[in-house]
């Protein structure tokens, strides 16, 4: 299966569909995004009516620019990561890098160039039998007892 993200004016993520793979395929067989974003796009203007809005392939299986199997583990074939993060609702697709990156969550975090995901501005504390969680107002961690 494939996976396509509908993306509005803005580059923002709205919504992420599957797609079969045999939409996909061009007239040799071979997988082709501009097969599925035409795909996407007929399928969306006769679910919805509306048209004009862009499409752009995402790999679930690709989070901070590495790929996955599907049991979790690193895959030996690396060429398979793909535009960096799956796609997510209230993201956005980075067309300068050509990356997804996940909506801020929290204030303060900071976005890394490498991985393209948000990180805290200082380490987790957490050790031991300490427990800590990021606290939005003080934009610090926080020990939870």
């Amino acid at each position: 299966m494939a996976h396509f993200a509908l993306l509005d004016e803005n580059n923002k993520v709205l919504t992420v569909i599957v797609v079969g793979d045999e939409c996909i395929l061009d007239k040799e067989g071979n997988e082709s995004e501009a097969v599925g974003k035409s795909w996407c796009e007929k399928f969306w203007w006769r679910k919805t009516g509306v048209c004009g809005f862009d499409w752009k392939q995402t790999s679930y299986n690709t989070r901070a620019g590495k790929h996955y199997q599907e049991d979790g583990s690193l895959s030996s074939d690396q060429s398979k990561a793909f535009r960096h993060n799956f796609a997510c609702i209230d993201g956005h697709y980075d067309s300068t890098n050509n990356v997804f990156i996940g909506p801020k969550r929290f204030k303060g975090w900071v976005l890394n160039e490498t991985t393209y995901q948000w990180e805290p501005p200082t380490d987790d504390p957490s050790a031991n039998d300490n427990f800590y969680t990021w606290d939005n107002d003080s934009e610090d961690w926080v020990k939870q007892h």
